[in-house]
């Protein structure tokens, strides 16, 4: 694990130095990897202004695309959403206690010839990936596996609203039946609208530029093996100035023990 740690160090700086949508706009505009990781902080590129800026919003497809500055979690910012299950019309991306507030998705991988799929369940107290299920098909079987691992630490007293987009998984009766048995309250994006659901894209994007972009795997396995020792480091020792400091297991071990 330190040498992940170590390599990732020495790729992304911080949150705040990093920004996701800055390194895909710089990878569409030519720059490989290595120079990104190199250069570290891309604050210091004036590009949300740029004629490159607007191109790019026009070429890339909604599902990629995804504005640092669109969905500000740190400042309360509240998106309207459509709730399919019971008309919820709006969720605010900060939570004030663990499983209040859960978001999820699923991001596809390129590996060896072939495709991988994550299927996480972040927390909006303090982003921890609480549960995931990792598959070479996004079928709803992938979806019960990551909704076991979820539904085994839920609190018996936790009333989540779970949030996700509006594919075709989040929107199937058995899928919607274990929510309402675990008391959990639904809640989808606007349809085509990544951006309702920037927290867990943020978390892609940022999975994917500290351990994917520029990485060489010789097999499936491999790749599957390294994604699971990510998300245990981002768990347990990636550390975060917007969680005071510490990682998101400590944040929220800390946060119980107040």
């Amino acid at each position: 694990m330190k040498k992940l740690s170590e390599r990732i160090e020495r790729k992304i700086l911080d949150d705040d130095q990093y920004d996701y949508g800055n390194v895909c706009l710089l990878k569409f505009l030519g720059f490989t990897a290595k120079e990104l990781a190199d250069a570290g902080d891309t604050s210091q590129f004036d590009l949300n202004r740029s004629e490159q800026y607007e191109k790019y919003k026009a070429e890339m497809p909604d599902e990629r695309f995804y504005s640092h500055g669109a969905v500000n979690i740190g400042n309360n910012f509240k998106r309207e959403v459509v709730k399919k299950a019971n008309n919820e019309t709006t969720l605010d991306f900060t939570a004030e206690k663990p499983f209040e507030k859960l978001t999820t998705d699923v991001t596809e991988f390129k590996v060896c010839n072939d495709k991988v799929y994550l299927s996480p369940v972040l927390d909006l107290f303090n982003r921890e990936i609480i549960s995931y299920s990792i598959s070479l098909s996004p079928n709803l079987q992938q979806v019960r596996d990551m909704l076991t691992g979820l539904f085994a630490k839920l609190p018996d007293t936790a009333r989540p609203v779970f949030h996700s987009d509006q594919g075709w998984q989040y929107q199937h009766a058995e899928y919607q039946r274990l929510l309402a048995e675990h008391n959990i309250t639904q809640s989808m994006s606007r349809k085509g609208n990544c951006m309702d659901n920037g927290a867990m894209e943020n978390f892609f994007g940022r999975l994917k530029v500290e351990m994917f972009y520029g990485e060489q795997f010789d097999s499936v396995e491999d790749f599957i093996q390294a994604l699971d020792d990510y998300i245990y480091y981002y768990n347990n020792d990636r550390i975060s100035l917007k969680l005071k400091g510490m990682s998101p297991v400590q944040y929220r071990t800390h946060s119980q023990a107040s």
